[in-house]
């Protein structure tokens, strides 16, 4: 009996040991896929672009002009910054993109006023039947001085500004954010992320839907940001 248990032991050591490497062999290649799949994004992004994001600081656009260009199929405008600042070129550049047929979000500029102030004045300008794609918060260091390094209030005061313009829009907000912020905000699954161009050793988030190029390109002679969105329905 002693024997048979023993043999018995002896067998199932003998078949766990190649299952051991395989489960090593296995996280290893999904290792070299995810590092192949990063690469092949950055890859595209530096090579490919579908879309451009543009405010009053383009000037006057002419967008049949930017139309000409067969790459672009979306456009994100500025409409606001903070609790009263519209952009001056807001109605023109949506109204001339789309008449050239270029789908059209809209962005706001978040800084450090109250989530309903922001709020109120993004809602009073971007109409519901005005914009194709999902409404954008742009976060970027220069707009979060104010809050002097507070990660938990940023934090606090974004969410609570997307959950406004998720309830009045109906979908969640995208956030443009670098690699830093999108780190230091902490758990950001619920949202879809644009990118900021990125450094060589950025991990991309599996939540990104736009990444933006770094520079900029002028489009039929328009200098613009220029954006590349592997599926322009999850920007819907």
């Amino acid at each position: 009996m002693l024997k048979g248990v023993l043999i018995a032991i002896t067998f199932v050591g003998i078949l766990s040991i190649p299952l051991y490497f395989l489960g090593d062999q296995l996280c290893e290649a999904e290792d070299a896929l995810e590092r192949e799949k990063q690469e092949r994004i950055k890859e595209i992004v530096t090579q490919s672009y579908n879309g451009i994001d543009v405010s009053h600081h383009n000037g006057k656009l002419n967008w049949k002009q930017i139309a000409t260009d067969p790459c672009i199929e979306f456009v994100y405008i500025k409409a606001t910054e903070g609790a009263n600042y519209v952009d001056a070129q807001y109605n023109n550049n949506v109204s001339g993109a789309r008449r050239q047929g270029i789908l059209v979000g809209a962005y706001h500029y978040f800084n450090s006023k109250p989530a309903q102030q922001q709020f109120k004045n993004y809602s009073s300008v971007v109409r519901k039947n005005q914009i194709d794609l999902i409404p954008v918060i742009d976060v970027e260091a220069f707009g979060l001085r104010a809050y002097q390094g507070n990660w938990k209030a940023i934090r606090q005061n974004l969410l609570s500004l997307a959950t406004l313009m998720r309830r009045h829009y109906g979908q969640q907000p995208i956030l443009y954010l670098n690699h830093d912020t999108y780190t230091m905000l902490g758990n950001l699954d619920d949202f879809k992320i644009w990118l900021m161009p990125m450094r060589n050793n950025n991990i991309v988030p599996k939540n990104t839907v736009i990444h933006q190029r770094d520079g900029t390109k002028a489009i039929n002679g328009v200098p613009t940001d220029i954006n590349w969105a592997n599926n322009l329905d999850e920007l819907k």
